[in-house]
């Protein structure tokens, strides 16, 4: 297809871009807390993100993987919601609230319009405060755990990624595992 420029002049150079960086304001509170916090009036979202010491490094050696296991658990229910009336009522707010854990922490986010914001953290108090802990739920967690660690297992990736980290870490800390 023919151009309609010439290739072989290069283009003339235009003023860097300017980039705008938002304000990030900063707290903390009498409990120890550290809250961080950006305002982008653009759309009516709150994000919220909350760490909590914790994850695969403060895991005892023999139980390796509780931390993942706890995570998963935490949305499963609580102690006035089963998992099914706690899913409807993020839903109905328009959040989502997802439990990750991770090496060093376990992570609490999500969203939620800000209309709902109180609403929306009145559940993940809930989740954090009072957790329903349900036998029938932990058994089929823990089988999904399982099933994941068998499917990376046969996973290229997956494979490398843990020999590389057993070539940092060695064999016997617990983040080669």
């Amino acid at each position: 297809t023919p151009s309609s420029f010439d290739r072989t002049v290069e283009p003339p150079y235009c003023d860097s871009p300017q980039v705008k960086v938002p304000d990030i304001w900063e707290e903390d509170l009498s409990n120890g807390l550290e809250i961080y916090w950006i305002t982008n009036s653009e759309v009516p979202l709150v994000q919220f993100m909350l760490e909590i010491k914790g994850g695969l490094l403060l895991e005892d050696a023999s139980k390796i993987g509780v931390s993942n296991l706890l995570a998963n658990l935490m949305t499963k229910g609580t102690k006035n919601k089963t998992p099914q009336e706690l899913e409807e009522a993020i839903e109905l707010l328009g959040a989502s609230i997802r439990v990750n854990a991770t090496d060093e922490k376990i992570i609490i986010s999500g969203s939620t319009l800000s209309k709902n914001y109180e609403e929306t953290m009145a559940l993940v108090e809930e989740i954090l405060l009072e957790p329903r802990w349900d036998a029938e739920e932990f058994e089929l967690t823990k089988k999904q755990v399982i099933s994941r660690i068998q499917q990376q297992k046969a996973s290229p990736n997956n494979i490398a990624a843990k020999e590389f980290k057993k070539l940092i870490y060695g064999t016997t800390h617990i983040l080669s595992h």
